[in-house]
């Protein structure tokens, strides 16, 4: 059994203009200490399924319809009292914006501090003291800065202090939400060293949602494509760089800008779909130069190449393509 299994999740937000379909009918596995990157344009609904996972979507959005198993408990079944205990000791989130993510008025050692005290009891207050240090080495900040407030540190730090907080209660499964949005390439790539490491030595099962497909295709072991709310492909990171089977997939790896003086750019035609009032069908279809007749009325769904390793949703494929 995986660790964590989503089976045809869908979440919506219900707005005044109507329902936005964020994430429609997901599935997806992710084994222990496995890292799977989740990559697709902004607006596909890849934070609302990160959301999803720890039941954090704030009204007026609800998960829908589906099933979140970790260690073959459905989360979605849960009470609020319960979840509370799932999230941080189960799972817990490496936020996009660390900045927002930390209460300025508090040093940030005491933030992480609240979180062992809430969910782990058991530990003294010395000994959970003791973990705020090491946490904080762990993720190359000074023990003895623990009771220094956010401000007092970089953009690059305050990150880590936030991956050190997703980590404060040894949770089995970490959701990182663009963890290194915003930050200089050079401190990007320090956090994706030190995120690939934590994992490798924690043996940590990690999602990480991204927009940035080099740095998705050089941690991975697997990636799943998301679009208007579908996964649209999934499988491992070789077999989709060497073997891209949906157009839109193929579109992300051959997008580019050229560092000519002319700045050509290559992209992919058209913008995601307004998720309020998606086109009919397959929601790629506008901007596809392959589309037919069918994928204008039918929703095509994930099916396995070979083998189950590899999946699309695609009707060309269906056809044999």
């Amino acid at each position: 059994m995986s660790l964590l299994e989503v089976k045809e999740l869908s979440a919506s937000f219900y707005t005044k203009e109507g329902r936005v379909k964020a994430v429609e009918q997901v599935s997806f596995c992710l084994e222990k200490g496995e890292m799977l990157g989740l990559i697709g344009e902004s607006g596909c609904g890849k934070s609302t399924l990160g959301l999803s996972l720890l039941r954090l979507i704030e009204k007026p959005g609800r998960i829908d319809a589906g099933n979140i198993m970790i260690d073959g408990v459905d989360i979605v079944q849960l009470k609020q009292e319960a979840m509370r205990k799932v999230r941080w000791k189960t799972i817990s989130m490496i936020p996009q914006s660390a900045m927002s993510a930390l209460n300025p008025t508090a040093p940030i050692g005491k933030q992480i501090l609240e979180a062992i005290e809430l969910h782990m009891p058991e530990i003294k207050k010395q000994q959970a003291i003791k973990k705020v240090k090491e946490l904080l080495e762990w993720v190359g900040i000074d023990g003895d800065r623990w009771l220094h407030y956010p401000h007092e540190f970089s953009g690059g730090m305050k990150q880590r202090v936030a991956i050190a907080m997703a980590l404060a209660c040894d949770p089995k499964v970490v959701i990182s939400d663009e963890a290194t949005t915003g930050l200089d390439v050079l401190t990007q790539a320090q956090v994706i060293h030190l995120i690939k490491r934590l994992q490798a030595e924690l043996g940590l099962s990690i999602l990480v949602i991204s927009h940035d497909l080099a740095m998705v295709t050089a941690i991975c072991e697997r990636i799943a494509v998301m679009y208007a709310g579908h996964l649209v492909e999934i499988g491992p990171t070789q077999k989709i760089l060497c073997n891209p089977l949906h157009p839109y997939t193929r579109g992300l790896l051959s997008s580019n800008i050229s560092l000519d003086s002319d700045g050509a750019r290559t992209s992919i035609p058209g913008s995601v779909p307004r998720l309020i009032n998606p086109p009919p069908g397959c929601h790629f279809h506008p901007r596809c130069s392959q589309g037919k007749d069918i994928c204008k009325v039918s929703i095509p769904r994930l099916r396995p190449v070979k083998d189950n390793e590899h999946q699309v949703a695609c009707f060309f494929y269906e056809e044999g393509f």
